[in-house]
């Protein structure tokens, strides 16, 4: 049961942290509402895989599996290029594809060949602080506007959902520090029903739409066949090299969480970049 309700918490974190990336990306690319359902269902479905494969096979740590900021950049800067690399919002969605699977097949190659051993042995923890400290900076951003009720169609603060959100805040933490110890444990679900039930008191909420089935199969290339551009495959291998040493501090950070003082499995590098490769493909 324990095991269970922990589960559920992951997953919603899981979740709440990847969809973001799917409905930003369809506004950007002007799709409609079912393709941009489609995409949403296609990024939980491949999650949850990766979560299995990850767990089961990879590096086998509690890290976040979603899509990578590095390639929400790039699909955000992609869409800038409509109308002038390519004729069509569809088109620039296959040249994306074709660069995602690249970058998959770079990312086992460089795993199999045990170049992420050797760029594992350069994350001191020095490097690992500075690495934290960026991605604090780098995400900051986007969370504070969030709160503020900031966003491309409202420009200027929302009073009431930044009230909302200190009070959600607030009591996250006060969950993580209560001294009731299921209260401790769950203080993530506890906060997301909270704030739920308060955005929906509050009229904040938005209107979910009615699925028109209750089970569907996400679609395999649902913008059509990917593919080839040399600029994209360019840009896929810097962005495979980066997120390579994403891939290293977090397993090398999480390993020092969850062993401690253990000495660390040089193996746990090359399953999880091989598997990581695996999730890029997918």
């Amino acid at each position: 049961m324990r095991v269970g309700i922990a589960g559920l918490q992951w997953m919603i974190f899981m979740i709440a942290a990847a969809i973001v990336a799917p409905i930003a990306i369809a506004d950007l690319y002007q799709l409609s509402a079912a393709d941009t359902a489609g995409f949403m269902q296609r990024t939980i479905f491949v999650l949850g895989i990766a979560g299995l494969l990850q767990g089961l096979l990879g590096h086998r740590l509690p890290i976040h599996e979603g899509p990578a900021g590095l390639w929400w950049s790039v699909f955000t800067i992609y869409a800038g290029f409509i109308g002038v690399l390519y004729t069509s919002n569809i088109e620039a969605l296959q040249a994306l594809s074709g660069g995602l699977l690249v970058s998959g097949v770079f990312f086992i190659i460089l795993a199999v060949s045990g170049f992420i051993g050797v760029l594992a042995k350069l994350f001191t923890p020095t490097v690992t602080f500075v690495y934290l400290m960026l991605l604090v900076l780098q995400l900051s951003g986007s969370f504070i506007k969030g709160m503020f009720g900031i966003s491309a169609d409202h420009a200027k603060m929302d009073p009431w959902m930044a009230l909302l959100s200190a009070i959600v805040i607030i009591a996250t933490f006060a969950f993580g520090r209560s001294k009731i110890m299921w209260l401790r444990q769950y203080s993530v679900i506890f906060s997301l029903i909270l704030g739920w039930g308060l955005f929906l008191v509050a009229g904040k909420a938005p209107h979910v739409s009615e699925a028109h089935s209750w089970f569907d199969m996400p679609k395999l290339f649902a913008f059509g066949p990917p593919t080839f551009d040399s600029g994209v495959i360019t840009t896929a291998i810097f962005i495979t090299l980066l997120l390579i040493t994403n891939l290293v501090a977090s397993v090398r950070l999480m390993e020092t969480i969850v062993a401690g003082n253990k000495p660390s499995d040089p193996s746990r590098y090359k399953r999880g970049g091989l598997i990581s490769g695996v999730n890029q493909l997918l």
